[in-house]
């Protein structure tokens, strides 16, 4: 599976510089999670799967370092810690520690990847490889810019070069005040994010190869293809329609294609004519749509998603690098509701008296699940909005499925 990345400059400009903390655009409040990244003297750092995006650690190692190192939600900062002969941790386990002393080699008793180790650099490009899947904390609702990357802040400079960390922001959108070693003074204001089912994304890479092999198993052997009301590819097979409908299978196109707007292996003439974007080489807004749908069908059919989950998992799939500065590019999204769900129609089960009297009907989407009203956005928010909104309709349609013996 390839994994070349879109990159993105505004991040390492902010690394290089130092950051405006007053800076806070209105559509990114809310909307952000800490996904962690720090740095040993003189190089750069990896992304810590149990902290925050964008945040940095200052220590004087690299491998196994001593110094600080960025911790609980990015932002969590502490000094090395020994556990003492008698703990099952191992001695780079501690909090604030400099990284896994394997990193590069892997700790084979560890179920964190070796490029996830605290002063380890993570290799570019793609979704790390790891038996046993990642470990990872607390999530933190940071600021972020309009392509979704963290807007750092500077914490001191010293002989160790400068700390950037993070910026939580509280529910009403304030910044949260951080002290000299990044930690938030007052963690009652934090905003904690959890992932639910998009968890998956921890997969190590031979599940997500197989997934892929199996979608396009289906895709390749379809002889029709279309979409159902939330935009997931459904193929005819055998005289069967079949939804596209793995978590799993889902994640794996979607990793596949954010790679460069093409899923390899999509050979089948009868999805390229109706779907050309799917294999065309180059990343467009049809591409970003279809990514859209391909995420919502990973996640939670029951939890909102919001910028925060979008951008982690980003982070654990490998579309983004933090580590690397590199992040897809999502600045020229221009997503609106209506536009895309206002003429979709699905057949459902409803029961429009309330008297448990259920009957086949057909409903206008935008109309069901939206009431009509419409949303749009543009960049992270936007691309956001789209796959929430076709994760809203993935619920609908499921709750409402009409059972396989109505149709007969």
């Amino acid at each position: 599976m390839k994994k070349v990345l879109m990159a993105s400059v505004a991040i390492a400009a902010l690394m290089a510089a130092p950051v405006a903390i007053e800076r806070i655009a209105d559509g990114d409040l809310g909307f952000s999670t800490a996904s962690a990244q720090q740095g040993g003297k003189g190089q750069g750092g990896s992304g810590d799967r149990r902290g925050g995006e964008g945040g940095q650690g200052q220590g004087a190692g690299g491998q196994g370092g001593q110094g600080q190192g960025g911790s609980k939600g990015g932002v969590d900062v502490g000094t090395t810690a020994d556990d003492g002969e008698d703990s099952d941790k191992p001695d780079w386990a501690g909090q604030g520690q400099g990284g896994n002393p394997n990193a590069g080699e892997g700790d084979p008793e560890s179920d964190r990847p070796a490029w996830a180790g605290r002063g380890a650099e993570k290799p570019g490009g793609g979704k790390p490889e790891t038996d046993f899947g990642d470990l990872y904390g607390d999530l933190y609702v940071i600021l972020r810019d309009e392509n979704g990357e963290p807007i750092l802040k500077e914490i001191v400079t010293d002989e160790h070069g400068t700390i950037y960390v993070p910026q939580p922001i509280d529910a009403d959108g304030n910044l949260i005040p951080l002290d000299e070693e990044g930690h938030p003074i007052d963690e009652s204001l934090v905003q904690e994010v959890e992932l639910s089912r998009l968890n998956v994304a921890r997969s190590p890479d031979k599940v997500t190869d197989r997934a892929l092999a199996e979608a396009l198993t289906a895709l390749n052997a379809a002889t029709d293809v279309t979409t159902d009301a939330a935009g997931r590819l459904v193929v005819l097979i055998d005289g069967e329609w079949k939804t596209i409908d793995s978590p799993i299978e889902n994640m794996a196109l979607y990793i596949d294609l954010m790679a460069d707007g093409t899923i390899d292996g999509l050979t089948n003439t009868v999805v390229t004519s109706k779907f050309a974007n799917l294999v065309d080489g180059q990343m467009t807004a049809a591409d970003l749509q279809s990514a859209a749908v391909l995420l919502a069908a990973t996640a939670d059919k029951f939890t909102t998603l919001t910028l925060d989950a979008v951008m982690y998992v980003n982070n654990l799939l490998g579309v983004n690098d933090p580590a690397a500065g590199e992040y897809i590019d999502l600045t020229s999204v221009s997503y609106d509701r209506e536009t895309i769900f206002g003429d979709v129609t699905a057949e459902v089960l409803i029961d429009p008296e309330g008297d448990g009297t259920w009957t086949v009907q057909t409903v206008n989407i935008f109309d069901a699940v939206f009431d009509g009203e419409d949303a749009s956005g543009t960049a992270a928010a936007g691309y956001t909005l789209a796959v929430d909104d076709s994760r809203a309709v993935i619920n609908y349609i499921h709750e409402y499925e009409v059972p396989a013996a109505t149709t007969n």
